[in-house]
């Protein structure tokens, strides 16, 4: 296996810059106040949910599809 990296790492102990900096715990709290996602995947599942209507998309069609059934049966009887 060429081109692996070594590297020298203590169990239990890790360093992050960004971490440090406080840059994880500003996108952490511009998300939860905005409700914006700052990563790729999040952006992706907020577009999809806009996009399809998220949960409110079953309960309309379930809505609407009732509404249909309440107005077929009324109008046999009318």
């Amino acid at each position: 296996m060429a081109g692996r990296k070594k590297s020298f790492k203590i169990p239990g102990v890790s360093f992050s810059a960004k971490r440090a900096l406080g840059i994880t715990k500003a996108k952490r709290n511009f998300t939860h106040k905005t409700g914006i996602p700052t990563t790729k995947a999040g952006m992706q599942q907020k577009l999809g949910k806009v996009m399809t209507g998220g949960d409110r998309l079953l309960f309309v069609l379930s809505f609407a599809f009732i509404v249909s059934g309440v107005i077929a049966v009324a109008a046999l009887f009318l």
